[in-house]
């Protein structure tokens, strides 16, 4: 019973940790600024379509990434002797030449999704997303910075 159980929970945790990789992944892919939400009421029905179809790809892609993983990609990322950058790294480089094609028609689609959204902003949307980025840097950031520092003190003084 217990080495079930122990089963399961490594399973639980291998799956977590593939999402959380996937997530990057797939992540450096798409385009982030389209994703964040901001103001959605300055958007056309069609730019909003596009989002959609863009996260729905991205979550289909991810989906598939992770149903072509093999054994031992697995074993790769269950492996927390290893960051989560080298584990990323050797996943990658574990990587055959199908989930290769895949990741690269990934690529190609959101980058298609991406240059479609951004061909249809208008001069004025444009310029609101220059000054939402823009505000984001400076102070703002590196507030942000400093939190996520102070947290992952505070998390690793706790032992986590």
């Amino acid at each position: 019973m217990k080495s079930i159980s122990s089963k399961k929970y490594r399973i639980m945790k291998a799956k977590k940790i593939i999402v959380a990789i996937l997530f990057m992944l797939i992540a450096g892919v798409s385009s982030v600024w389209a994703q964040e939400k901001w103001d959605m009421e300055n958007l056309t029905k069609d730019q909003n379509e596009l989002l959609q179809a863009q996260r729905k790809l991205v979550r289909a892609n991810r989906e598939a990434i992770k149903a072509s993983l093999s054994e031992e990609q697995l074993v790769i990322l269950q492996n927390q002797a290893l960051s989560k950058k080298e584990r990323q790294k050797m996943l990658v480089a574990s990587f055959t030449s199908e989930q290769n094609a895949l990741m690269a028609e990934n690529r190609s689609g959101a980058q298609e999704l991406k240059k479609q959204f951004r061909a249809s902003l208008t001069a004025e949307q444009r310029e609101q997303i220059r000054d939402r980025m823009n505000s984001r840097k400076g102070e703002n950031r590196n507030e942000l910075r400093e939190s996520v520092k102070e947290k992952r003190k505070q998390k690793s003084k706790s032992g986590n």
